[in-house]
């Protein structure tokens, strides 16, 4: 929305929320979420579930206590059908009994446009200044190394990592 005079009602930039709903829209797949009541263990940050179908690293985790408060979490390790899951928000009051998981499919994305620059956000890539939410042109893996990258420019010069001296 464009700023407007005191008084009067904000503009809606309709071509930016177009931009927007696009790139919201551009890799979305509709795939059955998988809800999971096997926690087997809670230490420290990290929950580890048990009889998980295909988990993935880094795979965004929502977790429901019995209390329905929602967490988020994101998946740190994979063996074979156990995941270690760290929750963003803490694990006090998560329990084996009534707390469960639902596994999205989906990484950490955070909105890209040129509105972001200047702006703050968290590690999750959530504003944490008190401006309105970025309209996006893009959706990009807040995880994606930067020799991953797959739009944009190619730069004109790379420089290479500096290397330790022997010793």
């Amino acid at each position: 929305m464009a700023d407007a005079p005191e008084g009067e009602k904000p503009r809606i930039d309709f071509k930016a929320a177009a931009v927007n709903a696009a790139a919201a829209l551009r890799d979305y797949q509709v795939n059955p979420r998988l809800d999971y009541r096997t926690i087997t263990n809670v230490n420290g940050p990290l929950v580890i579930l048990e009889n998980v179908k295909f988990p993935k690293y880094a795979e965004i985790v929502n977790l429901t206590l019995g209390n329905g408060e929602k967490r988020r979490g994101q998946v740190l390790e994979v063996y074979g059908r156990k995941a270690v899951v760290q929750v963003f928000q803490g694990t006090q009051g998560i329990d084996n009994r009534n707390s469960h998981c639902e596994f999205t499919g989906d990484v950490l994305r955070m909105p890209i446009s040129e509105e972001v620059l200047g702006r703050s956000f968290n590690g999750s890539g959530d504003a944490i200044d008190k401006a309105p939410p970025v309209l996006a042109e893009d959706f990009l893996d807040i995880q994606a190394h930067p020799s991953t990258r797959t739009r944009g420019p190619t730069p004109r010069r790379w420089c290479a990592p500096a290397s330790r001296p022997s010793t």
